[in-house]
This record gives structure tokens, sequence and C-alpha cells, in this order.
């Protein structure tokens, strides 16, 4: 053999050796890195779990309820009695008309559709009176299937209990209307309850679900108050069942269901990648990082892959840290935390281009904790409302302030001058977004309460326009008593 031909094969072996090694060098490096992440990933869970923060999916799924506490089982009852979503009846359905019925509609365009909604009632009493049952029952407990994988599960029963609530509140205008106080509280109390048990399924649709509910009662609580003439007695059952609305611990169960879905992804990407390949194909938006269209699909190949697993342990570690801190805010009102909620959003869409799963599952934050607070506003708002109409039963008019009326209900503050005149057993509650008493100003026989909203400072009592065009809403959150 020459010195020309053995000089090419001395190089071609020196090569594959230093590849070799580098190789090794490589794949030491990697494990080495894999065995790092890992020991900080179990140390994050271990700091979740000391916290009493569930972190998988299957810790998540509620206790289940016995059957004679259940209300769930008579609501599926008056589901098979509704009336009120079969067919069309004079161009829109009996549905349409009860959701046009309960909205903010002008009292005109209420009083039209008056006939057709007491002829749906008189077809739902059956149902009405299932609903009024199961709403009594101290818990719920729907049979959710929580051993499924999170996109399958079915939430079947909430579009039936918003028409149950629909014909709640539907049922309380007319009683208002006809002058009937007692079946107006005795409606108001299912409508409250009704919520408590939908916010109490730790899920985010369930949690808006139930929210709306109570929107549409501190909606239309003017019209139920000016026309039924509700005594003190019933105001306080009222306020005592609101009492029990706690929006603050059922958000807090959404949020941590929300976080446990997210790692749900992260354990079937280990496990399972191809449960997930199409899901994340299809969420990441093509134009994500400039990631090109073709290149998509690889880039989630190579990120389920054993090749990707340091980049989806880096990720899942960062994601733990950020609901770490989302849990710690969930504590305190969002007028404290709103700086840090925008610095999370900032954060999350600045994520590196990997974050595959946080970007496509990761639970929302600021637009949840706004609807949180906004609930809580809607909530404490009746409150106040329900004790002004105690104040104006028992003195035929409003107080000048607020003032009056902490006194009135035996408040620290009570004036000497309430004597008998106190109610115990009330406390008032502030504006969250404020931090303070609700803004209030009499007008004429009435009155405007209000509170500062999202944008967390004082307009007035200018209420949010109905096309909001920034964020957060510029406007008050405001409620007009005409008397």
């Amino acid at each position: 053999m020459s010195r020309s031909d053995a000089r090419p094969r001395g190089t071609l072996r020196f090569a594959t050796r230093f590849a070799l090694v580098v190789i090794i060098i490589a794949v030491a490096v990697y494990l080495v890195l894999l065995s790092d992440v890992n020991r900080v990933l179990r140390w994050r869970l271990d700091k979740l779990h000391a916290a009493g923060i569930p972190t998988t999916w299957a810790e998540v799924a509620p206790p289940p309820v016995p059957e004679k506490d259940n209300a769930a089982i008579i609501y599926q009852q008056a589901f098979k009695r509704l009336e009120s979503e079969r067919g069309p009846r004079r161009g829109i359905s009996d549905g349409e008309c009860l959701r046009n019925f309960i909205a903010d509609d002008p009292p005109g365009a209420r009083s039209r559709v008056f006939p057709r909604i007491q002829q749906i009632l008189s077809h739902n009493q059956a149902a009405l009176r299932l609903i009024k049952q199961a709403a009594a029952r101290p818990r719920c407990r729907f049979p959710l299937r929580w051993d499924q994988m999170p996109a399958a599960m079915e939430f079947r029963h909430l579009g039936p209990l918003r028409t149950c609530s629909r014909l709640l509140m539907a049922d309380a205008l007319v009683a208002a209307r006809q002058g009937d106080a007692a079946r107006v509280t005795e409606a108001c109390t299912a409508v409250i309850r009704l919520s408590r048990h939908t916010i109490s399924e730790p899920t985010t649709i369930s949690f808006l679900s139930g929210v709306g509910g109570q929107l549409s009662l501190a909606r239309r609580l003017p019209d139920l108050l000016q026309d039924a003439n509700l005594d003190p007695a019933m105001c306080q059952a009222l306020f005592r069942e609101l009492d029990r609305l706690d929006f603050a611990a059922a958000f807090r169960g959404t949020m941590i269901e929300a976080g446990c879905e997210t790692r749900w992804f992260f354990d079937e990407a280990e496990q399972r990648p191809g449960n997930v390949r199409e899901m994340l194909a299809h969420d990441f938006s093509t134009h994500y990082f400039g990631t090109p269209d073709l290149g998509l699909p690889a880039a989630v190949g190579l990120y389920l892959s054993p090749l990707g697993k340091l980049f989806r342990l880096k990720e899942e570690i960062a994601f733990l840290d950020t609901f770490d801190e989302m849990m710690a805010l969930t504590a305190k009102p969002y007028r404290a935390t709103a700086t840090r909620w925008r610095a999370l959003d900032q954060r999350r869409a600045e994520a590196p281009f990997y974050y595959l799963i946080t970007y496509t599952a990761a639970p929302p934050g600021r637009m949840m904790i706004t609807q949180r607070d906004r609930a809580i506003a809607n909530r404490n708002a009746t409150q106040v409302i329900l004790a002004l109409k105690a104040y104006h039963a028992k003195f035929g008019t409003y107080p000048a302030t607020l003032g009056p009326l902490r006194g009135f209900l035996g408040g620290a503050s009570a004036a000497p001058e309430m004597g008998r005149s106190r109610i115990q057993g009330w406390k008032i509650p502030d504006d969250p977004f404020s931090g303070k008493p609700f803004a209030y100003r009499p007008q004429g026989a009435g009155y405007m309460l209000y509170s500062w909203g999202e944008d967390l400072d004082d307009d007035g009592g200018r209420p949010v326009p109905q096309q909001v065009r920034t964020d957060p809403p510029d406007g008050d959150i405001v409620w007009t008593f005409a008397k």
C-alpha cells in the first residue's frame, strides 16, 4: 500500500474516532443535564404537594356525593321535563324567548313577550318544581368522566342548567310583576343555589357558567326590587344565600384544575406522544415565532421524540414556576396584582420557541382573574342593593350615604339613633376593584351604585360601553334604581 493511499485512510479513522468521542461526550452531557432537570422537576412537584396543591389529573377529580345529598340527580330529572327548548313557536324558540326576556332589553320589548313567557312557565311547572327541589340540596356532582383525557370530557349538563337558571329568572320576573314577593324570593334563592352548585365543579367552563347565572340576577335585580315589595326578612334571606356563593374558592379550584390539565399534556407527551401530536399541530399557530407551515409537523415530531425530552422537562419546570406564582396571585384581589398578571402574560408571549404545551394548553391568567372579581363585584353589589331595599322598607327612603346603612345593619359604626331599627347579622361588602365601599349616589327617588371595574379607577358612574375597545374596559360597573 502506498503512502498516498494510507494517508486518507488514517484521516478517515481519526475522523471516525473523533466523531465517536464527540457523540459519547454529547450523550453524557445530555444525560447529566437530563438528570439535573429531572431532579429540579421532582423538587418543584414536591413543593406543590407540600402546599396541598394537586398536580395530576387523577388528583383533581372532586369526591363523590351521596345520592341523598346530590342535587345532580334531581336536576337530571328536571332536564327530562324541560319544554323550553323544544321547537320554534311564532318564529323563535322558547329558549331564545327566555334569553331575550332576562337580557338587558328595553322594558317595552320585555312587555311584548310577557304573555309568551307566562305560557312557557306554565308548560314547565313540573320542571320548575324539580329545579327548586334540586337547588335546595347541599351538594351537586354530575357524572363526569374524570378518568378520560381532559379534551374528551363532555359537559352536557351545563346547557340544560343554563336553561334552568333562565326559567328561574323568568319565574322571578313574572312573580315580581304580579307582586308575589315570596315567589320572587324563592326563585332568586334557587338561582343563587344553582350558581353555587355549578361553580362547585372545578372546571373553567363550569365556573364561567355559574358566573353567568349570578350575573343575570345582578342585572335584573333593579326590575325585581322595583316591582316586588320584598320585606327586610326576605332581603336578609337572599343576602345570606349570597354569602355562601364563594367565587374566590371556586376560582382557586378552577385554576388548580387548569394547571393539572396542562400537566396531563406533559405526562401524555412522555408516555403516549401520539395522543397529543395532532392536538399540538392543530392548535399551535403556524405564524408563532415565524414557524413555517411545512416545518411545524417536523418541529412537533422532534419535540415529542426522545431527543426533545430535555426541552419538555425544561418547559414543564418553567410552567410549574409560573403556575406556582399564579396560585399565589389568586389569593389576592386583581387590584393588588394587575401589574404582575400583565407581566405573566408578557412572559408567556415571549416564551422560547419550543414552549409548545404551555402556549397551547396553559391556564388563562389575567382574563380569568378579572372574571372572578367581576363575579365578586356583582355578588357584593347585589348584597348592598338588598340591604338598601331593607333600609327603604323600614324608613321609606334611601340613605344619603352608605354610612347610615352600615349603622342600620348593626355594623361597628352603628349610630345610636338607630336603636331597635338595627338588623343584626349583616356585613356590607366592599367593591373588590377599589378595595373601598361601592360608590353610591342618591338620584331623585332612587340611587346609583357602581364599582370601579377592571380599569381600577373611578369614572364617575360612566358605564362600560357595549362595544369594548380597550383592555381593560374603560368605565364602571353600574346599577341604577329609579325608585
